[in-house]
């Protein structure tokens, strides 16, 4: 459940008495994965009141300025990576993409793990690009990978997601070189370092739970054979379900839920049965793929408050692009929906005449997608799941555009020349 209000008053509540009373403490025992990005919030609300930058009442400004800046940082590395890969035209090309979808997205102003998770793939990613371009420091970069992706699977689970695709790709790589590697220089270059990220990650998650001063309990915890179940409800399409989270809750151990979600699992995929489940996963997809907006406003507690205009003009015609019931919203979300169907079929491209010597780079990105559907389809449907992901499907809807328009650049080469144009 899309539970931002909690998040927010939780670190709003740690950062002003340094515990979190039970109706807060209740609610992340329950869902822990977002406890990191509660204490990165709380330490961000306490460092304002010792500076004095907003208000107690105006703090979470700071915090969607902070989101920002995260964006504009994934925006810089998309153009990059896109430019160091195709080149800077096609690179200008996917920060266009990123400003008109994501640089204007709604989200940027909740302060929730999505736009702070918005941060890990993309830098995950760069630093994977560079990690050859940098013979002497690949220790450093390695480290980097795994710390980031450890921070980012604490706060945004499914971002890890790249981090497998960079394990899989850098596995498959070693085994065909396999002849010609130095056991040493990966150990040196790639395990200890690795291992040193994990280390100091876990350490640091350790300390931000330890100061929220909450008792966590695995069996207060759902698992994911939870969120599997819910990712075959029939009645929601695979979105969340209250019902579903009831029926978890009902038992007294962690272990008794997951017995009683694996059971659950099984009467429902009986019930499919082969054609049922398939066309389930067609619903599930829609839900997932078929809104450029990603389900905004629809979760959560929006519009929970409205507040009266401030002024005659700028206010009122911004709420009608971004409130669902604004006379204008239909303009700005078929904006954003024109879009994001352009990028996935545009996708479709993006194996054709691939360079060799950047295959890597673009394998990962693909498995990364793959990885991601995978998530969002096996498990709880939500289109704000794919948030984090969309610099990739930019870049790669970019990249494959680029080598769609050489090979047709080639093909009208090739006919000009033996006169069939």
């Amino acid at each position: 459940e899309c539970r931002i209000n909690d998040v927010w008053e939780s670190a709003q509540l740690l950062a002003s008495t340094g515990s979190i009373v039970d109706w807060y403490s209740g609610y992340l025992l329950q869902y822990p994965n977002n406890t990191l990005l509660t204490v990165f919030f709380a330490a961000i609300i306490y460092i304002n009141q010792k500076i004095g930058i907003f208000s107690l009442n105006n703090v979470i400004y700071l915090v969607i300025v902070l989101q920002c800046i995260i964006s504009s940082i994934v925006c810089f590395l998309t153009y990059k990576i896109v430019s160091e890969l195709k080149s800077k035209n096609w690179g200008f090309a996917s920060w266009i993409l990123y400003v008109m979808l994501l640089g204007f997205s709604p989200w940027l102003v909740i302060p929730y793990s999505d736009s702070v998770g918005l941060f890990f793939p993309t830098v995950v990613l760069y630093l994977y690009m560079i990690i050859e371009k940098k013979n002497n420091h690949k220790w450093i970069i390695n480290f980097l990978i795994m710390f980031i992706s450890y921070i980012g699977y604490k706060i945004k689970p499914q971002t890890f997601v790249l981090f497998i695709a960079i394990v899989i790709v850098s596995v498959i790589t070693f085994i065909l070189n396999i002849k010609n590697a130095n056991y040493k220089l990966v150990f040196r270059n790639t395990i200890v370092p690795m291992f040193a990220g994990l280390i100091l990650g876990f350490i640091m998650v350790s300390f931000a739970y330890k100061s929220t001063d909450i008792n966590f309990n695995k069996d207060r915890q759902v698992g994911m054979t939870h969120y599997l179940m819910l990712g075959l409800n029939n009645e929601t399409d695979g979105v969340y379900s209250a019902s579903d989270v009831a029926y978890s809750m009902q038992f007294d151990t962690y272990d008794e839920r997951c017995k009683g979600n694996l059971s659950m699992i099984k009467k429902r995929l009986k019930e499919y049965g082969a054609s049922g489940l398939a066309l389930h996963l067609v619903k599930k997809t829609l839900v997932n793929f078929s809104d450029g907006t990603y389900s905004w406003g629809a979760e959560g507690e929006f519009y929970s408050e409205t507040y009266a205009d401030i002024n005659s003009v700028v206010a009122p015609y911004l709420k009608s692009l971004v409130y669902n019931d604004g006379s204008r919203f239909h303009i700005s979300s078929s904006i954003y929906q024109m879009i994001w169907i352009g990028i996935l079929i545009s996708m479709l491209g993006c194996s054709i005449g691939r360079k060799k010597e950047k295959i890597d780079v673009i394998t990962v990105m693909m498995l990364g997608i793959i990885g991601i559907t995978a998530f969002v389809m096996l498990f709880e449907a939500r289109a704000r799941y794919l948030y984090t992901f969309v610099p990739l499907y930019i870049m790669l809807a970019v990249l494959s555009f680029s080598n769609i328009s050489r090979r047709y650049m080639k093909l009208c080469q090739y006919f000009r020349n033996n006169k069939l144009d």
